[in-house]
């Protein structure tokens, strides 16, 4: 990615972005890809011009994004960590979430896997914790609320790409779509209520090949949480990235009425 699409101190203007991307930490290649390329891709393919700010680096720059839509990439940190960076950040969303907030600025966040766990983390703190079956590859999702706007013509059956070793358990956000392992129940795309923030725990980003890449660089990590013998074989490869999801998420707030943008009401959500 040139280095002219990063938001940085010495080049903050995010005059002429669309929408900006939050890259956290993690490569996914061995070419040294963040999880925020293939977002990005996936943006540019629709039209849409990013810009991205690295959290690790800068989040300090945070506060001056609000006014565009925010999408929170992937990521290798714990969304619990007490690393400077990942507080900084539980902190801003955290504080994007309060009623006052909201009444004066509704900003559309999504957050993608790493970017879905810091939202519900700032919703409520212990809201993600280690999913000792770990999804990693293709997966067949049940959507509960298929009108929702995010899954606009989607229907109720979705198959998507994941790769997540940590769970969102919340009573407190809205059930979008959710799994069960055994006697596990856990989140796989959300809204908190009262706001425009939504996370999706899979990724809609990936393609086959960005995906087999992904695990082939972490094949060690895998190895150690019991996936060493994962594979892809043709068919698992032939997903293709959900652009719709993300198209509809840049659609979101003009979709919706001045009033509903206060007070953050998305039907058929009530």
């Amino acid at each position: 990615m040139g280095n002219n699409i990063y938001i940085t101190p010495e080049n903050p203007d995010i005059t002429g972005k669309d929408v900006i991307i939050l890259e956290s930490d993690g490569t996914i290649d061995k070419y040294g890809h963040t999880f925020a390329w293939p977002v990005h891709l996936r943006m540019k393919e629709l039209g849409y011009r990013t810009g991205i700010l690295s959290l690790v680096k800068h989040f300090e720059l945070l506060p001056f994004i609000t006014p565009k839509p925010v999408i929170i990439a992937g990521g290798m940190t714990e969304a619990t960590s007490e690393l400077e960076w990942v507080k900084r950040s539980r902190d801003f969303f955290r504080n994007l979430m309060l009623p006052e907030t909201v009444a004066t600025s509704s900003l559309p966040v999504l957050g993608i896997c790493f970017g879905a766990q810091i939202l519900a983390e700032s919703y409520m703190t212990g809201s993600v914790s280690f999913l000792r079956e770990s999804e990693i590859g293709p997966r067949t999702i049940n959507i509960d609320i298929p009108d929702h706007p995010l899954f606009r013509g989607k229907g109720d059956i979705l198959k998507v790409y994941e790769f997540h070793y940590n769970k969102i358990c919340c009573e407190g956000l809205i059930p979008v779509s959710s799994s069960a392992y055994g006697n596990t129940s856990f989140l796989q795309a959300f809204q908190v209520p009262g706001t425009l923030c939504f996370g999706v725990q899979f990724h809609p980003e990936f393609d086959g090949n960005q995906l087999k890449n992904l695990t082939d660089h972490y094949r060690r990590l895998l190895s150690h949480l019991g996936w060493d013998k994962i594979s892809f074989n043709e068919k698992d490869k032939v997903l293709k990235p959900h652009h719709d999801i993300l198209d509809n998420f840049m659609k979101i707030k003009r979709s919706i009425s001045p009033e509903e943008q206060r007070t953050s009401t998305l039907e058929p959500i009530h």
